[in-house]
């Protein structure tokens, strides 16, 4: 119980009223996050008399197993133009293994939502996944869908919840999964993660996962991201 209680307080990523450049688009949709002051914009904050060769979020990832007190890497490559997504990435799995996956997507931004979908392989297996995000004030609720259709296919949801304070975001989420035949969350955790934005174009971010199945602290992860255009 005292191990449910820490990972609550381990605090509530995201996005709030920001506009960090002073372009008249927040940074939450912002996809040219430094543009001077005296350029005109578009309704993405990227400049009208400028080519836009999309953005790109790299982030290198750390996890530490506390009980079989192993480390693990990871990354994860983000490419957005306009409003095609690519994704490209490598991390471990529950059964301690690495996935290798591949997305392609497509989002969709309104007023103060957005929705993203992707389709794509990870392991040679076929993923959909999506999710929607909506934005009030400097809170964010979350919530994605995913279906991997390998030999037992299973599905995955995640419903998250967010604050943000400036370079402060604070983000906790349920997340379980299990298989499509019999769905009966053979894999539930909570996760609270902590990030912090360096500049404009560095963040770096903490987070610990607490598995529901086995009550107990499963990992703990620091990470690194950068962005660029």
């Amino acid at each position: 119980m005292y191990n449910l209680f820490l990972i609550l307080l381990f605090p509530f990523l995201l996005f709030g009223d920001v506009d960090s450049d002073f372009d008249g688009v927040e940074d939450s949709v912002d996809r040219c996050l430094q543009t001077p002051f005296d350029k005109t914009v578009d309704r993405y904050g990227c400049p009208e008399d400028e080519r836009y060769f999309g953005r790109v979020n790299l982030e290198l990832l750390y996890t530490h197993l506390l009980e079989d007190q192993e480390e693990r890497g990871s990354f994860y490559l983000d490419y957005n133009y306009n409003n095609f997504l690519l994704s490209l990435s490598s991390a471990y799995a529950q059964d301690y293994t690495y996935q290798d996956s591949v997305l392609v997507g497509y989002r969709v931004d309104f007023s103060n939502s957005t929705v993203k979908v992707y389709g794509g392989v990870e392991e040679n297996e076929l993923l959909l996944s999506g999710s929607y995000e909506y934005l009030w004030k400097n809170y964010i609720g979350i919530v994605s869908l995913s279906y991997y259709d390998e030999v037992d296919p299973y599905m995955s949801y995640m419903f998250g919840l967010g604050i943000g304070f400036e370079k402060l975001n604070i983000y906790l989420y349920y997340m379980s999964s299990g298989s499509t035949t019999n769905f009966s969350d053979e894999y539930k955790s909570i996760e609270s993660v902590v990030s912090y934005t360096i500049g404009r174009d560095f963040y770096l971010k903490s987070g610990i996962n607490y598995s529901l199945v086995d009550q107990r602290l499963y990992d703990i992860y620091l990470a690194i991201g950068v962005s660029f255009e």
